[in-house]
């Protein structure tokens, strides 16, 4: 299975625009309104979300209720690799320049030496 990144800015305006949790799963049924006799979701156009399986309108109510804690852990897991890059790069450029100047300092020595 390939994955892709996620595009957490296209999920936040989804979010924005989907019907807010949480939502609740009735049997097969999907729904935000736990007074909902029928389970339905409720948005302004009256469309309703059916499930073949129970499990599949569990899922998409966990996934949608989860929503707001995995963006955020994510958003601070790509900050920190980020920092982490920085640190590392950091971390390569010193070890270049202490190995550049023990080679210069090696050199110096063995030049001493000879004289």
């Amino acid at each position: 299975m390939t994955t892709h990144p996620v595009d957490l800015d296209a999920l936040d305006a989804m979010d924005g625009r989907a019907t807010p949790g949480p939502w609740l799963t009735i049997g097969s049924m999907l729904t935000n309104d736990p007074r909902s006799r029928y389970g339905l979701i409720t948005v302004t156009t009256d469309e309703e979300a059916w499930f073949d399986e129970p499990v599949d309108a569990e899922f998409v109510a966990a996934l949608r209720n989860a929503y707001p804690a995995l963006r955020d852990e994510l958003r601070a897991l790509r900050d920190e690799v980020k920092h982490l890059r920085y640190t590392a790069e950091l971390a390569a450029d010193l070890l270049a320049k202490r190995d550049a100047e023990e080679s210069r300092l090696r050199a110096e020595v063995a030049q001493e030496a000879q004289k």
